[in-house]
C-alpha cells in the first residue's frame, strides 16, 4: 500500500514535466508512492506526456484544477491524497537517486511532521558569473549538507521539494491561496508569492518538527530570465509584500533588520567580493517592501533604506565590488562572508573553505587535493588560485575541478603568495577558513578533529595542531632536524608568537583552522609587501584581538621539504622576517612590553641566520687572512685600488 503521495503541479511546461517524471521513474520502491500530476489549466501536451509514463510509474494519476494558481493546484493534490504523507515537487525539479527513500525514511524513522529536502539550483545555459552560492536561497535553493537532522530555530521548507503529514496539512487549512504564484497567459497576476513561507510559519506556530533531509535531493532548474537583476529584484519585492500581510509578521524585528541590512549594504560595497552587497540590497528591498505593505514603516528606516540604496548605485559599479571604498571620507569595514550567509536563514555554503595558492607546483597539486578528498569531514570547498603559473597548473587544476564539484579554480597574474592567498580568501564562502599550500598535505582526520573543538565555540576562535615534516616524495620524515614544536603559551599566545617564533616555536600555515570572522576582520589578511613571514604577521594581527585558541595535540599537517621550498632561501627569509618584525613594532608602538619582546626577537633572528647569510668559516677568513680573502673574493682591479689607497694613506 502506498505511503506517500507525490504531487507535481504543472502549467504549460510539458517538457520540464517529462524530466521530472523521468527522475521519478528511476526511484527505488515506487510501489510505496502514489504519483499525482495536477494539470493547472494546461493548454499544451502536458496530459499526453504524463500519460506516457503510466508504464514506468505504476501508481500514476492525472487530476485537473481549473482555478489558476499554484496554491489551488497544491490544495487539489491534497484533496486527492489518500496516503499518510504528501510530497510536493515543482515540475522543473528533477528528483535525484534516493529521493523517494529519503523522504519516506525521514518520516518513518524520526516521526517528523514535515520534511524539507535539498534543492540544488542548476542552469541549462552557463551560470551567470555574478551568481555565487550565496544567492542560491534567493533562487529557491536549500543545501545544508547530505545529513538528516532537525535544524535549530525557525526552519521552513522550500516549495520545490517538501513533504508534510497529510492530516496535519488538512488540519492547518492547507495552502493559503492568496500567496501562491499565479500566472495567466504567461503573465503573473498575483502580487504575492510565498505560500510555502506562510506554511512554514504556521507550522512553527504549531511547534511542528520540520526535518531537513539531505538524501532527498532534487536539481531545480533556474531559468535564464530568473537570474536577471530585474527579475530577482521583483521577486524580492513580491516576497516582501507577502511577508507584510502574513499574520505572523514581526514589525519591530523587520524594522530593525532593515536598518541592519542597510548598514550592511553600505559596508559590503568595499569588499573585493562585493557581489554579496547585492544580497544585502535584495534583502533590504524585501524588508522595506514588507514594512510598506504593513503600513508600519518609520520615516527613519525608510529614509535610511533609500539613502543606502542610492549610495550603492551612485558609487557606480561599487555594488559589484571593485576595491576599497570610503563613506564620508572614512574607510568602511566589510562584513564577514558568513554574516552575509547567516542573514539569509538557509545557508548553502560549505563549512570550511580551503584556500590553495599554486605557482608552478602542478606536480604536487593533485596530492594536496587528494589529501582534502580523504578528509572524514566532507563539508568543504577548495579554491585553487593559479598565481600566473607557467607550467601545467591550469590543466591539472581544471581536471581536478571536473572530477570534484567541491573544487573551484581561479587564476590571476603573478602577484606573489600573499596576493594569491588574499584572492582565495575573497572567493571563499565557508564559515571557517583553512590555508593549504599546493605542495603540502594534511591528515584525513584533521578537519574532524579541529571542527570538534571549534563548532561549539560561540565567539571567534582558531585551532592549530602539531605537524610532521615529509620528504619531496610525500613520505614522512619524523627525524627532521629542523622541527620545532608548535606549542604557544596558552595563557598568552600573542607574546609567545612574538617572542618564540622560529626560536623554539614554528607552526606551518596549514596547521591552523580559523573562524572566518578572524580572517576577514583584517581586510586583506596577508601583506603583499612582505617577501615572506607574511603568515607570522597575519597571526600576530589576529592574536592581537585576543581570540579563543585551541591546540589539538596531534600531528595532522605534513610540511613537504624540497629544493624549491621558500624556507630554504635563508638570506631572503632573514630579511623578510626583520621587515615583518619592524612592521609589528610600529603596530605595537604604544606597548613597551611587546616592543621589548619584538626587539629580542629581532636580535635572535640576526644571530640565528648569521651562519646562513655569512658562514662562520668566511667570517674567520676575513679576520685572520684579510689579504688572502680580498684577493680570492674581489676582482683584481678592486684589490689593486684598495692596495693603492692604503699605500697613499701610509705615505701621508
Amino acid at each position: 500500500m502506498p505511503l506517500i503521495t507525490v504531487c507535481i503541479c504543472t502549467h504549460n511546461r510539458a517538457e520540464l514535466l517529462r524530466e521530472c517524471l523521468e527522475g521519478l521513474a528511476l526511484q527505488d520502491g515506487l510501489e510505496r508512492a502514489d504519483v499525482l500530476v495536477v494539470d493547472n489549466n494546461c493548454s499544451d501536451h502536458t496530459q499526453d506526456v504524463a500519460a506516457s509514463y503510466r508504464g514506468a510509474i505504476p501508481n500514476l494519476r492525472i487530476a485537473s484544477e481549473s482555478q489558476p494558481g499554484l496554491s489551488h493546484a497544491r490544495n487539489r493534490g491534497l484533496s486527492e491524497a489518500a496516503t499518510p504523507y504528501i510530497a510536493y515537487l515543482d515540475d522543473d525539479a528533477v528528483p535525484q537517486p534516493g529521493w523517494l527513500s529519503g523522504m519516506i525514511g525521514a518520516f518513518v524513522e524520526s516521526g517528523a511532521d514535515a520534511v524539507a529536502g535539498k534543492v540544488e539550483p542548476y542552469w541549462k545555459e552557463a551560470r551567470p558569473w555574478w551568481i555565487t552560492p550565496t544567492f542560491y536561497p534567493l533562487l529557491g535553493g536549500l543545501d545544508l549538507g547530505d545529513a538528516t537532522f532537525l535544524p535549530e530555530g525557525y526552519f521552513g521548507p522550500v516549495g520545490a521539494n517538501m513533504a508534510v503529514k497529510t492530516d496535519l496539512l488538512r488540519a492547518m487549512g492547507a495552502f493559503d491561496t492568496r500567496y501562491g504564484v499565479c500566472s495567466i497567459d504567461g503573465s503573473e497576476v498575483n502580487r504575492y508569492r510565498g505560500d510555502d513561507t506562510d506554511l512554514g510559519l504556521r507550522m512553527a506556530d504549531r511547534r511542528a518538527r520540520v526535518l531537513y533531509c539531505g538524501a532527498a535531493a532534487v536539481r531545480h532548474l533556474t531559468h535564464g530570465q530568473c537570474t536577471r537583476f530585474g527579475n530577482i529584484r521583483r521577486c524580492a519585492v513580491q516576497q516582501g509584500w507577502t511577508l507584510g500581510v502574513l499574520d505572523s509578521f514581526d514589525v519591530e524585528r523587520a524594522e530593525n533588520d532593515l536598518v541592519w541590512f542597510c548598514f550592511s549594504l553600505l559596508s559590503n560595497l568595499v569588499r573585493f567580493r562585493g557581489r554579496d552587497a547585492l544580497i544585502f540590497y535584495f534583502l533590504a528591498l524585501e524588508r522595506s517592501s514588507a514594512l510598506r505593505e504593513h503600513h508600519r514603516v518609520s520615516r527613519k528606516s525608510y529614509s535610511l533604506w533609500l539613502a543606502s540604496a542610492g549610495a550603492a548605485f551612485r558609487m557606480r559599479r561599487g555594488i559589484l565590488g571593485l576595491g576599497k571604498r570610503t563613506l564620508f571620507g572614512r574607510p568602511v569595514e566589510p562584513w564577514p562572508a558568513h554574516v552575509v550567509h547567516r542573514s539569509l536563514g538557509r545557508v548553502g555554503s560549505p563549512a570550511i573553505s580551503v584556500v590553495m595558492p599554486c605557482y608552478n607546483q602542478a606536480a604536487y597539486l593533485p596530492d594536496a587535493v587528494r589529501s582534502l578528498q580523504a578528509q572524514t569531514f566532507e563539508d568543504w570547498e577548495c579554491i585553487i588560485v593559479n598565481d600566473g603559473s607557467t607550467d601545467d597548473t591550469a590543466a591539472v587544476a581544471c581536471d581536478l575541478v571536473a572530477r570534484d564539484p567541491r573544487v573551484r579554480y581561479v587564476e590571476q597574474d603573478n602577484g606573489g603568495l600573499s596576493a594569491a592567498r588574499n584572492r582565495g580568501t575573497a572567493e571563499s564562502v565557508g564559515r571557517y577558513i583553512h590555508f593549504l599550500d599546493s605542495d603540502d598535505l594534511i591528515a584525513p582526520e584533521k578537519f574532524s578533529a579541529q571542527m570538534a573543538v571549534l563548532r561549539d565555540c560561540p565567539e571567534p576562535a582558531l585551532s592549530y595542531c602539531d605537524y610532521l615534516y615529509c620528504r619531496a616524495d610525500g613520505t614522512p620524515d619524523p627525524d627532521s632536524v629542523v622541527y620545532k614544536p608548535p606549542v604557544l603559551d596558552p595563557g598568552d599566545p600573542l607574546s609567545s608568537m612574538a617572542r618564540d617564533w622560529e626560536e623554539t616555536v614554528s607552526i606551518p600555515i596549514h596547521c591552523f583552522l580559523f573562524d572566518a570572522r578572524l580572517i576577514e576582520s583584517l581586510g586583506a589578511p596577508f601583506d603583499p609587501v612582505l617577501p615572506n613571514h607574511e603568515d607570522w604577521d597575519c597571526w600576530m594581527r589576529i592574536l592581537a584581538g585576543r581570540p579563543t585558541v585551541f591546540y589539538v595535540d596531534r600531528k595532522l599537517a605534513y610540511y613537504r621539504e624540497h629544493g624549491g621550498s621558500k624556507t630554504r632561501r635563508h638570506a631572503e627569509m632573514r630579511s623578510g622576517f626583520l621587515r615583518a618584525i619592524g612592521k609589528q613594532m610600529r603596530l605595537f608602538r604604544g606597548d613597551p612590553a611587546m616592543q621589548s619582546k619584538l626587539r629580542d626577537t629581532a636580535r635572535a633572528t640576526k644571530i640565528r641566520y648569521r651562519d646562513y647569510v655569512f658562514p662562520r668559516s668566511l667570517w674567520l677568513a676575513v679576520i685572520t687572512r684579510p689579504k688572502s680573502f680580498l684577493k680570492a673574493h674581489l676582482p683584481g682591479s678592486a684589490v689593486e685600488f684598495i692596495r693603492r689607497s692604503l699605500g697613499a694613506r701610509a705615505n701621508r
